[in-house]
């Protein structure tokens, strides 16, 4: 699959990533956002599909026998549904953005789409703005459902939804404090609804603060949240008017956070969650006794979080993973003994729609079509393994240890570039063009280092096919003989640390071998580095170590969380990934806080590289 990747102030890169699972021509993903369940027979889920023109809008509908597609309106070539919400085999809604292609960025605005029982058609929305987007609906019966979300600038107002049985009307609720954002709706009645979110406080160092507010029928009231300046709410679910769960994250993003309202006030449950998985994203429930709660990953592993509540506490439940990994964003509950799970198998592009059942005893993934064009540029893949690794473009790459196997992609132009990995236990590979013997490469080093780029010149205008194979051999040193493949691209240039496109304030430039391009920006206490790039997805290539500290990132502005980059080894070349930023520009920021984990030696932050996807 190939993916290009613009990087304003650096040459584009274009990639054939591997996150263990084939891509396709032309670039395509589908991912899925949200789920309700009518009944066993009666089941949405909604999401997107990548395409070569842009993103459309996807909903599957299940009959109890089959996943289907659903013709879905995508008016603007650029559509997301964010979330989903049935109330009968005849109503349900769905939610999300839409961005005119036509419009300069943020060109979006915001997407309701309504099923009336034998077609899905856009439904008007009251809000005018070019930058909003919906992240949430609850339909309580055909005269009353509730939407929420904000403008991605947040200098006007919330966004609040209503639709009355005849059209959608805005709703203000109370204001806070800057760049307000309802998150999450929940509605028990017409007289009983939550809405969730964040918002800036100049009082509390301009950090994110968590609000609620509730519904009574005829007036919004702001009602307390536990420790609401470390907390931020992602989803929410309604049983009765006292029992209401909201999920998210706690303690500046490190720990998943379930809290819960029993009709007086809102208390944090323990939950056991995932290290390295402290964003709960999703959350439905059926009874007081039996709700879901999914997450996905932050530390780059390749399988999501399941919980689940038994009506006295959270306990991990294992899902059906997938060979390439599973990422959960979102889940329904219509019984006890039927529940959903959604999301996406594999990584970044070349993902696919997930769907698991729970029937009672345990997860099981259910064939979900996948409506993409799938003529794979990999066309062996004998022996070759998916793997996880931090410093892995994808999160992941291919490996394999068998003499003879191979992994080939079609590229256009008169240059090419692997990029592989080399460690003590590397082989020696054989790289072939159009059928011609190019270079045997040993990629044996005394260390492990990602990011390895091997490229190829000189090959004439016009489509080429490099295919790259396991011989066997080794260095004498080399303790094996594995090859393995990261990404396949036609230019070798991202946003080094050195680029003039990127700002610092208070970083010093240090060499190392070790580090992607021989040199790295770090800065001991406070400081800033800011860049602009162009993609859906941002990864930032930096460092773990024993006297490391924790940094903000903020993209667009909006928090994306604080994270402790100490560890007890030194560890080069670690990619972070923050991925559905939406396409256009974007601006990301990073800032040393100047604090640290209580097991690290210092607070030292390293900027390595930045790449846009």
């Amino acid at each position: 699959m190939r993916v290009v990747l613009s990087l304003l102030g650096a040459v584009a890169l274009v990639l054939t990533l591997m996150p263990g699972v084939a891509g396709a021509t032309p670039i395509q993903a589908q991912t899925l956002l949200d789920a309700s369940a009518v009944s066993p027979t009666d089941v949405w889920a909604v999401g997107e599909s990548y395409g070569p023109s842009g993103s459309s809008s996807l909903i599957l509908h299940y009959d109890g026998s089959t996943w289907s597609v659903a013709n879905s309106p995508s008016p603007s070539g650029f559509d997301v549904l964010n979330a989903v919400s049935a109330v009968s085999s005849t109503d349900a809604w769905a939610v999300g953005q839409s961005g005119d292609p036509g419009l300069p960025e943020p060109g979006r605005q915001a997407l309701i789409e309504h099923w009336d029982g034998s077609a899905w058609s856009v439904v008007p929305s009251p809000t005018t703005a070019q930058d909003e987007i919906l992240v949430d609906v609850a339909a309580v019966s055909s005269t009353d459902a509730w939407a929420v979300g904000y403008t991605y600038s947040g200098y006007t107002p919330s966004i609040v939804l209503r639709w009355d049985g005849a059209s959608w009307d805005s709703v203000p609720i109370q204001s806070l404090g800057l760049l307000m954002r309802p998150k999450t709706v929940a509605a028990v009645s017409d007289s009983d609804v939550w809405v969730l979110g964040d918002f800036i406080d100049p009082d509390q160092d301009f950090n994110e603060v968590a609000f609620a507010q509730h519904w009574d029928g005829s007036t919004w009231s702001v009602v307390p949240v536990q420790d609401p300046s470390t907390t931020g709410f992602r989803n929410s679910a309604a049983v009765s008017a006292n029992d209401v769960w909201v999920v998210g994250w706690a303690g500046n993003g490190r720990d998943p956070l379930t809290e819960h309202w029993d009709g007086s006030t809102w208390s944090i449950v323990p939950s056991p969650g995932r290290k390295g998985h402290p964003d709960i994203g999703g959350v439905a429930a059926s009874s007081s006794s039996d709700v879901w709660a999914v997450g996905q990953p932050t530390d780059g592993s390749l399988d999501g979080t399941v919980e689940h509540w038994n009506g006295s506490a959270w306990k991990l439940v294992n899902p059906e993973v997938p060979a390439e990994g599973g990422f959960f964003y979102g889940a329904a509950a219509e019984t006890s003994g039927d529940s959903w799970i959604v999301g996406q198998s594999g990584s970044g592009w070349g993902s696919r729609t997930l769907v698991e059942h729970w029937k009672g005893s345990s997860w099981r993934i259910l064939p979900t079509p996948n409506p993409i064009q799938d003529s794979s540029l990999f066309s062996s893949y004998d022996g070759w393994g998916p793997r996880f690794s931090e410093s892995a473009l994808a999160e992941g790459y291919r490996s394999s240890d068998t003499a003879g196997s191979r992994a080939s992609a079609a590229f256009t132009g008169p240059s090419v570039t692997w990029v592989t990995r080399t460690g003590p236990d590397q082989g020696i590979a054989l790289v072939s063009i159009d059928g011609q013997r190019v270079a045997s490469i040993d990629l044996y080093s005394s260390s492990a280092k990602g990011h390895v780029k091997e490229t190829f010149n000189d090959l004439g205008d016009g489509d080429h096919r490099i295919v790259i194979r396991v011989t066997g051999r080794k260095d004498h040193r080399s303790t094996g003989d594995s090859v393995a493949v990261d990404a396949i691209g036609t230019l070798t240039t991202w946003m080094q640390e050195t680029s003039s496109s990127i700002s610092y304030n208070g970083w010093n430039g240090v060499r190392s071998p070790s580090a992607n391009g021989g040199s790295i920006r770090e800065v001991a206490s406070r400081g800033a580095a800011q860049a602009r790039f162009t993609g859906r997805t941002l990864k930032w290539i930096t460092q773990r170590c024993p006297d490391c500290g924790r940094a903000k990132i903020l993209i667009d502005g909006r928090n994306k969380g604080v994270i402790d980059l100490y560890s007890p080894t030194m560890k080069w070349g670690v990619t972070l990934t923050f991925r559905r930023l939406g396409k256009g520009i974007h601006t990301v920021r990073v800032v040393a806080t100047g604090t640290r984990n209580p097991d690290s030696a210092g607070t030292k932050v390293v900027l390595d590289a930045f790449v846009g996807i």
